[in-house]
């Protein structure tokens, strides 16, 4: 009970007050029993607390005080009514989606906002509007299912943090719903703005009918359709000229709706109608012959949310053509089922992407306009007046990584498509293959660090091509995607293997051949300079930020990497008492490279432990001289390098990648036959996913 009333109460706090600093100095005003020395005793706290609700022999305000007062010695001090203040915890993400959620009913409900807010009156208390106490009540009115979450849609819109929503906030909730408009080139309701295309179908709110065509991996089963709850008399069908076959799978309650095999599902190849959950449910049957046809047609309104799945049987990638048609969505959700909100997490996804993607582009293609024309034979729907569909990016994005339940290659097309009109055209597909910037003089400088790391493990260029044959091709030669370990295996990830790639492969072919590995090579003279450990500033000139590779000069900010928590951080030649940035991380100046690792370190502190330390960790060498609170030490480097030598001679690289997992491992050769199991389809997944903190450098 004291936890639940500390939420209110809280609540009510957040709505009434900006910040926990301003509550406390408005109650210390108003009771002589409050002070920041002093706090707030027991019989101060009743009037604190606002009210002297009971349940049952439990008065809140009693129990509330109990729950504050954390060291229990009487008393509440600003720290512990602090504390209290923010116990309700606001979710920006999901304040959205539960006002638009508002914002959608109320304009099914009136056609005008005038109308809307004279319909609301009884709840305006005063020239500021309506009270936050009854907002309920307005978000009851518009939504009787109670799905809106009032208190965060409440927060969501008193932009003045008065706790009243004036009748311009209202009109900001009602416009914030924006109606289905015009329709992409496939024929599907464009997505609003502030959300992106996640399904093949995007539902009407009034109904529609239509096709879309996409392709189906080989041996594998995938869900086809999303379908929201309160669909309404929907008929949908998948036509293929291989097997497939379609399936309707009730998640929430773990089982099939429909299945060609009886042990599956009560509506089946041999009981073909039936009604599950009050909804008349009609299958076509399982069809082998091509061209296969099979339908699922549900009357009346759904009142479960469902998924059609389909299951492709032949040996090749086929295309499927899913045509369907449905009365209108009751109640009608925002955003339209088939969109989802495109979010400050989805947005950075979605850069991060296009810029790995952008570089597979350009070390495939000499030019955008010859990326273009690549794309355009391969694809059907790719055309110059047409351009790729949004069923057609998938296989021109070229895979299906997740990061967390965002699809990347969704959330790509959303960014690629900057006029939101649901087909890439050529200009915004060039656009994305120009994303990677390419530095030539920061590749430059990335290769020579390169090749002088070559030259420290290696004399000759015969020993260090050796050394890399196990990312070597059938062809000879070392593809774009292996390069990034043959850089990690010399210089720790401390070079830009992306840049070093572009500037080795002359011929453009995407694969670094053995005269352009010895051209790498021999870019360092051993009589010029030596290995640059310690990266010194250089005043204003131009250097790559540690993490990115990514430009900065001066006092700048480099973009935010894992080691700065994705914070923005000074660039390498900001001045020493210079920091604008996000945070105040040690990156410039005296950073180094700690040796075996390339991890970055500076001044007294220790390096991750290496083998040729015994596995402990050591002083970094920017460290005082007669400094050493690590566990071991390193190497002189003479003895260092010799030991290196060494090993190289008398060791065997037998490294292998690991092995990736694949449904298609899995699948079935041919279709099976009826069978007994309570399992759940197989989801689909992928054996690379996005960490939540990432760079465009760790995207698979």
């Amino acid at each position: 009970l004291a936890y639940e009333a500390i939420l209110e109460w809280s609540y009510a706090q957040q709505v009434t007050y900006i910040s926990a600093e301003v509550a406390w100095e408005a109650w210390s005003g108003q009771m002589a029993m409050v002070g920041k020395d002093e706090g707030i005793m027991w019989a101060s706290f009743r009037k604190v607390f606002g009210n002297d609700t009971q349940v049952s022999d439990v008065t809140l305000w009693m129990v509330a005080f109990r729950y504050l007062d954390t060291d229990n010695n009487g008393l509440i001090v600003q720290s512990e009514f602090e504390s209290g203040y923010r116990a309700y915890a606001y979710d920006a993400t999901a304040a959205t989606q539960y006002t638009l959620m508002l914002s959608t009913s109320m304009q099914v409900t009136y056609t005008t906002v005038e109308e809307a807010w004279a319909s609301v009156q009884t709840y305006v208390t005063s020239e500021s509007g309506i009270f936050w106490q009854d907002w309920d009540e307005v978000c009851k009115q518009f939504s009787s299912s109670g799905d809106i979450d009032w208190k965060a849609s409440f927060m969501y819109l008193d932009l003045d943090h008065n706790g009243y929503i004036s009748q311009a906030e209202f009109e900001t909730c009602y416009a914030l719903y924006e109606k289905p408009g015009p329709h992409s080139a496939d024929g599907m309701t464009l997505c609003p703005n502030t959300t992106y295309r996640v399904a093949h179908i995007v539902f009407d709110c009034n109904g529609a009918s239509g096709s879309q065509s996409f392709l189906v991996p080989a041996k594998k089963m995938e869900i086809a359709q999303e379908i929201p709850k309160g669909a309404v008399d929907l008929q949908v069908g998948i036509t293929a000229n291989v097997d497939m076959d379609i399936f309707l799978y009730d998640a929430k309650a773990k089982k099939y709706v429909v299945h060609y095999s009886k042990n599956q599902a009560t509506i089946n190849d041999k009981s073909r109608t039936g009604t599950y959950e009050g909804v008349e449910v009609t299958f076509s049957g399982d069809d082998r012959t091509s061209p296969v046809t099979e339908t699922v047609a549900l009357k009346g309104t759904l009142p479960f949310a469902c998924s059609l799945q389909v299951q492709n049987y032949a040996d090749d990638e086929a295309e499927a053509t899913m045509t369907f048609s449905y009365a209108g969505v009751d109640p009608c959700p925002s955003p339209p089922p088939g969109c989802a909100l495109y979010t400050e997490y989805a947005s950075q996804v979605a850069y991060a992407a296009v810029v790995e993607w952008s570089y597979v582009l350009q070390v495939t293609y000499s030019s955008a306009e010859a990326a273009w024309e690549a794309m355009s034979k391969q694809t059907e729907t790719v055309g110059k007046d047409e351009g790729i569909l949004w069923a057609s990016f998938r296989s021109v994005f070229g895979y299906d990584a997740q990061a967390g339940n965002i699809t990347i290659w969704m959330v790509a097309f959303k960014y690629l498509d900057t006029n939101s009109d649901g087909v890439i055209s050529q200009s915004e597909f060039e656009s994305g293959y120009r994303v990677y910037a390419y530095n030539a003089t920061a590749a430059f400088d990335s290769t020579l660090v390169l090749s002088e790391s070559i030259h420290i493990r290696y004399t000759t260029v015969v020993e260090a091509w050796a050394s890399v044959q196990i990312y070597v091709s059938a062809e000879g030669c070392i593809s774009w995607d292996q390069w990034g370990k043959v850089c990690n295996q010399f210089s720790g990830g401390t070079v830009d293997s992306k840049g070093t790639f572009i500037y080795l492969d002359v011929d453009q072919d995407g694969c670094i051949t053995e005269a352009e590995f010895e051209t790498g090579y021999s870019l360092y003279s051993t009589t010029t300079t030596t290995f640059p450990y310690v990266l010194e500033p250089k005043g204003s000139e131009n250097v790559a930020c540690p993490g990115t590779g990514e430009m900065c000069a001066g006092n700048e900010c480099c973009p935010g990497i894992p080691s700065t928590d994705m914070k923005t951080f000074p660039c390498p030649t900001a001045d020493e008492d210079w920091d604008e940035c996000e945070t105040s991380v040690n990156i410039n100046g005296s950073k180094v490279a700690c040796p075996g690792t390339g991890e970055m370190c500076s001044g007294n502190t220790c390096c991750p432990q290496i083998e040729s330390t015994g596995w402990k960790t050591f002083p970094c060498p920017a460290a005082d001289a007669d400094w050493n609170e690590c566990e071991g030490s390193l190497l002189s480097e003479a003895n260092a390098t010799e030991l290196e030598q060494k090993e190289a001679a008398s060791t065997t690289l037998t490294t292998t990648p690991a092995p990736i997992i694949d449904i298609e491992d899995f699948a079935p050769t041919e279709e099976p036959g009826d069978f007994a199991t309570t399992e759940e389809p197989a989801e689909k997944f992928s054996s690379t996913e996005l960490p939540t903190n990432f760079s465009s450098t760790e995207l698979p």
